[in-house]
């Protein structure tokens, strides 16, 4: 199932379907959040901490940042799940974040010099620091996530045995049933 996902977040991102890519790439974490942390019940803290322990190694994530900076965090992206997945909003709760204007944008293609995030910082009017605007590049997470989620997979497929289910090709399957060939 995990590979059969990551094959759709590519042909979606080919083919310019990049609401798509992002809604299946944002559910990875919280797939392979459960094969590493089964016991944890709240799926919050298994997609934060599985983030955080296999997606942030990968990518360009700052590390000294204030409180009153946003960067990228594991529930910022969590934020973006939950509007995404629930909402059908590709946007962040701009109240619990401290961001004005938010933000995805993705290039057509690749490039090497792509990073994760943008943000434009502002003096507030009593002195402090203010996201005026955030920018996650849409392409360069997908593809971080997927990338992460096919290496932690690869690596530790016997944790997904909790998938118990067949997705079935009816076209194939009737073929089978009644012996048909293939039409010319």
């Amino acid at each position: 199932m995990v590979n059969e996902l990551i094959r759709e977040i590519k042909i979606c991102l080919k083919n310019g379907c990049y609401m798509a890519a992002l809604t299946i790439a944002l559910t990875l974490p919280d797939i392979c959040g459960k094969a590493q942390y089964p016991d944890e019940k709240s799926t919050k803290k298994r997609y934060v901490k599985w983030f955080d322990e296999y997606i942030k190694q990968c990518g360009n994530f700052p590390d000294n940042y204030s409180s009153d900076i946003p960067y990228l965090s594991s529930e910022l992206i969590y934020s973006l799940r939950c509007s995404v997945l629930h909402e059908g909003n590709p946007g962040i709760d701009k109240e619990k974040s401290n961001i004005d204007y938010f933000e995805l944008i993705w290039r057509e293609r690749e490039s090497a010099s792509s990073t994760i995030f943008f943000v434009e910082m502002l003096n507030d009017d009593d002195g402090s620091d203010k996201c005026k605007k955030y920018s996650i590049n849409l392409r360069y997470l997908c593809n971080l996530i997927y990338k992460a989620t096919e290496n932690y997979y690869n690596n530790n497929k016997e944790l997904f045995n909790f998938f118990n289910y067949n997705l079935v090709s009816m076209d194939f399957h009737t073929r089978e049933i009644f012996r048909m060939g293939e039409e010319k």
